[in-house]
């Protein structure tokens, strides 16, 4: 059983990389929709977050950061 999870991801600016992912996400992800409208009214430099449902039985919202690294999070749909 997976406890915990520890992203690496590559940077190349430590400013930006924590302007990006302590200002902007915020990651406290309930609705998944919500979470993009919010991401989405940042209006954060280029990065802008896509979401949609999956064959998968799923919704996902990805978003890449600075750097080239896609974030995705994944609700899955009523089942």
């Amino acid at each position: 059983m997976l406890r915990a999870v520890t992203p690496i991801l590559r940077i190349f600016d430590e400013a930006e990389a924590r302007e990006f992912y302590v200002d902007f996400p915020g990651f406290q992800v309930g609705d998944i929709d919500a979470y993009h409208a919010e991401l989405a009214s940042k209006q954060y430099g280029y990065a802008r977050p896509d979401i949609g449902d999956t064959p998968r039985d799923s919704r996902d919202m990805s978003v890449k950061d600075p750097f080239g690294n896609r974030l995705t999070f994944t609700n899955a749909i009523g089942t």
